[in-house]
């Protein structure tokens, strides 16, 4: 039985803690795997209900009577959470502000980096392969993926076993959409400023001059900041978390994934599974969405205002191409 070790620090219930998680459920499935989810403290109640029954679970990893679950496994896989300190020899010799117990490198047999949201915290690796000899390294895009063969911040460790792996996702995604007279954009998201563009009242405002009473706006997640600045009657507004996000797909045509303009998403999770329940995807031409969407087949990779406007004009226009974008 070959068992596989998925860590981070745990300290939240946010996308890389669900990967971690998932990543677990899915090894356990595998014949003669284990996966073994470990976590630095203990694991959000909110994680706990998705974690397979088959997944072995250990916590407080750096504190007695765990301390054996790092040279328990045959190979580790660090999930990204915390990335910059995680990468780095200090945090696994306990010379960090996270916890004070010395790991013994030596011990650990094989260690692998899924580099979700940056990949630069990288180029640090080379102090933990003076202790762990196959350290390997996963990138979430192409992007990541292409920068540590072209940069020469990352020669270092070029020569590194490295592969390019998309994030899973739910696999409990509705695709029978409710039924409407009026054609549904929407969004879910954490209100973090960065995920929402400040030009979404704008956006929203030019389509319903447009097309006033045959559309709709659906938000999950919006931030205050930027609720406050849409007036128009046609927009719901849920809080995040408020519903399944396979339910509120079901209630929408199209996604529109509108991030800010500096924001480069490594591979939107949300994305994937807006096309899983058959949205078209309309989004920013940046980062890892290039790798998700093909520009006028799955949706569309916009660069400007304008861009989205149009985008979604189309679609209004020409029904038939929601279902055919999917």
């Amino acid at each position: 039985m070959r068992r596989i070790g998925i860590f981070t620090k745990m300290d939240m219930a946010g996308g890389s803690e669900f990967r971690a998680v998932e990543m677990a459920n899915a090894l356990s499935h595998v014949p003669g795997c284990q996966g073994v989810l470990m976590a630095e403290k203990s694991i959000p109640a909110k994680l706990r209900g998705a974690i397979d029954p088959l997944v072995e679970v250990r916590e407080g990893i750096f504190t007695t009577p765990d301390t054996d679950a790092l040279y328990s496994v045959d190979h580790v896989l660090v999930i990204n959470s915390d990335s910059r300190l995680f990468t780095t020899e200090a945090y696994w010799l306990g010379e960090s502000p996270r916890h004070s117990y010395k790991v013994n490198l030596s011990r650990i047999r094989q260690m692998t980096f899924l580099f979700n949201f940056i990949v630069s915290p990288s180029i640090v690796l080379p102090a933990l392969q003076r202790h762990i000899r196959d350290i390997r390294i996963i990138t979430a895009n192409s992007k990541f993926f292409d920068e540590i063969g072209k940069q020469g911040r990352y020669e270092a460790v070029r020569h590194y076993p490295r592969l390019q792996l998309e994030s899973p996702i739910h696999p409990r995604i509705a695709v029978a959409k409710s039924s409407s007279d009026r054609l549904r954009f929407g969004m879910h998201s954490l209100p973090a400023s960065s995920k929402w563009n400040d030009q979404f009242p704008d956006l929203i405002h030019r389509m319903n001059e447009r097309f006033g009473n045959r559309i709709l706006w659906d938000f999950m997640g919006m931030p205050g900041s930027l609720r406050v600045k849409i007036r128009d009657g046609n927009v719901v507004f849920r809080k995040e978390f408020s519903m399944p996000v396979g339910d509120f797909l079901a209630g929408i045509d199209v996604f529109v994934f509108f991030l800010s303009w500096k924001r480069e998403e490594p591979w939107a999770r949300s994305s994937a599974e807006a096309l899983m329940s058959g949205c078209p995807v309309i989004t920013t031409a940046r980062g890892g969405n290039k790798n998700q969407i093909i520009h006028g087949n799955t949706g569309f990779l916009c660069k400007t205002l304008d861009d989205f406007v149009h985008a979604c004009g189309k679609l209004v226009e020409e029904a038939s191409l929601v279902q055919r974008n999917t």
